[in-house]
């Protein structure tokens, strides 16, 4: 039935969730996770911003909004004929349609909502994948070197309590640390390499794997 599959798609939504939870815990980037679960960059960086605020239980609690996402043929030979013609038509300054274009333009017309990659499925079975723009190259960005200054900067910052760097707790973590490096350096490094820079620092028995 229509209820038991839209409980079926909540359940795959918390799953999903949960995982991407632990995976920024183990230290894996936004753009990592996005690509892997197929969840927008703007989702994972709210769900990073909530697991080192309140842990992955934040993440967790989230409600799932399932709504039935199914285009019937009408709705689907509307697309394609909009998809033959130029964004531009619909206020775009592009001639080939970007996803988000195609996911607004669902929304506004059946009140629907399709992720990027579901999009990418329905145009691909309507034979419509000419029209739209090739989605842009992900690079792997080399890891930023740690300096002899900022060794000496985390040295001192994990001597200090947290609550001195703006963190509200009483003890410092992998998490935690991870979170002060990205503000500082504006690089997200893993929890091993974490765990490697404050062993370089002098200061990796002040990490804990305790939580307030």
């Amino acid at each position: 039935s229509a209820t038991t599959a839209q409980k079926s798609q909540s359940d795959v939504y918390a799953a999903r969730r949960k995982i991407a939870a632990k995976m920024l815990l183990d230290g894996d980037s936004v753009e990592r996770i996005s690509k892997t679960l197929n969840i927008s960059v703007r989702t994972v960086t709210k769900y990073r911003a909530m697991v080192f605020a309140d842990g992955v239980k934040a993440v967790e609690q989230i409600k799932s909004s399932v709504r039935s996402a199914t285009l019937g043929p009408e709705a689907l030979e509307w697309l394609r004929a909009v998809l033959e013609g130029s964004p531009m038509a619909h206020g775009h300054e592009t001639e080939l349609w970007r996803n988000g274009d195609i996911q607004k333009l669902i929304k506004e017309k059946f009140g629907i909502y399709h992720s990027s990659g579901h999009v990418r499925t329905v145009v691909g079975k309507l034979g419509m994948d000419h029209r739209m723009r090739s989605p842009k190259r992900r690079t792997e960005v080399g890891r930023s070197p740690i300096n002899d200054e900022t060794l000496a900067w985390i040295a001192a910052a994990l001597k200090q309590s947290p609550r001195a760097h703006g963190v509200e707790a009483d003890h410092w973590t992998n998490a935690r640390l991870r979170t002060l490096l990205h503000e500082r350096v504006g690089v997200n490094y893993s929890r091993g390499y974490i765990r490697e820079i404050a062993a370089r620092a002098g200061v990796a028995d002040l990490l804990t794997m305790r939580r307030d």
